[in-house]
């Protein structure tokens, strides 16, 4: 048995049968674990070498969402920490392929959720993936997005060789792009990592999983969703806005949005994604 893993469930005064390694994701180490009364859990734990905040953070976004009423997400989560290990367990959860009324439901709670508000867009800083996020509370939306989110990551692509010294001169004008085309909204609480893989459709319905939740602009989520394949969201649309409606042309938005997870996706994975990086500076630029 994975010993990390096993001292994780000792904190949790859990006696596992068995621990299997399983699939869940590039960024952590996940197992099923069996207990000694044949319950069936799944078991995160950051891997070794990396920062074990990546996990108490998601622990503490859970526990965020739980208290501001978000249902759609896991129960009788546990968390556990020790030195330089942190693990979070939650039920093993039997992924089924979701139909129209878990789609329903799900995009209806998550208008629901994204009506949350706060004071000012940020919140506690996370990680998304294995990249820290500071979520500093600022006033303004195109302030957070282009100083938070935006510059950090442009900045890495440059240690990186990505961009040349011409490029990183227009980055300034990103801001004035995304002042000028992005509505204005009140902040929303958002998944903020809301691709399909971060999702499971259940027994429960469709639950959202490894959030890294802040607020921000909703369309945030909108645009991580219709990035990569996998929600319905021509389809189904219509019931999230019957419960907060988006602002005209939303789909003409999207890519100011993906321009954050593609620079993410950039620095994780390399220039398969710079392309696009590219493409989406240009046109925010000429807005600007």
């Amino acid at each position: 048995m994975d010993q990390r893993a096993l001292h994780i469930l000792g904190l949790l005064d859990i006696s596992p049968r068995s621990i299997e390694p399983v699939t869940g994701g590039d960024i952590n180490d996940s197992f099923r674990v069996t207990d000694e009364k044949w319950n069936i859990y799944f078991l995160k734990i950051n891997r070794e070498g990396s920062p074990k905040e990546i996990i108490t953070t998601e622990a503490e976004g859970l526990d965020m969402m739980k208290e501001l009423g978000v249902e759609f997400i896991p129960q009788n989560y546990q968390s556990a920490s020790t030195a330089e290990t942190a693990g979070l367990l939650m039920p093993f959860y039997e992924s089924r392929s979701p139909d129209a009324a878990a789609w329903i439901d799900f995009f209806e709670a998550l208008a629901q959720m994204h009506l949350i508000s706060a004071e000012h867009f940020g919140g506690q800083d996370n990680f998304i993936g294995s990249i820290p996020q500071d979520n500093t509370h600022r006033n303004n939306w195109a302030n957070f997005y282009y100083d938070h989110r935006l510059l950090p990551q442009l900045e890495q692509a440059v240690e990186k060789g990505y961009f040349t010294k011409d490029e990183q001169e227009i980055w300034p004008l990103l801001f004035h792009g995304i002042a000028s085309i992005c509505p204005v909204e009140k902040p929303s609480l958002i998944h903020g990592d809301l691709w399909n893989g971060n999702m499971i459709s259940t027994s429960r319905g469709i639950l959202l999983i490894d959030p890294c939740p802040h607020f921000a602009h909703r369309e945030m989520d909108l645009g991580m969703m219709t990035l990569f394949s996998g929600f319905p969201v021509e389809s189904y649309i219509r019931y999230y806005n019957a419960v907060y409606p988006l602002t005209p042309q939303w789909e003409d938005r999207m890519e100011v949005y993906q321009l954050y997870y593609l620079l993410v996706h950039l620095n994780l994975f390399g220039t398969a994604y710079l392309p696009g990086v590219k493409r989406i500076i240009r046109q925010l630029v000429a807005f600007g």
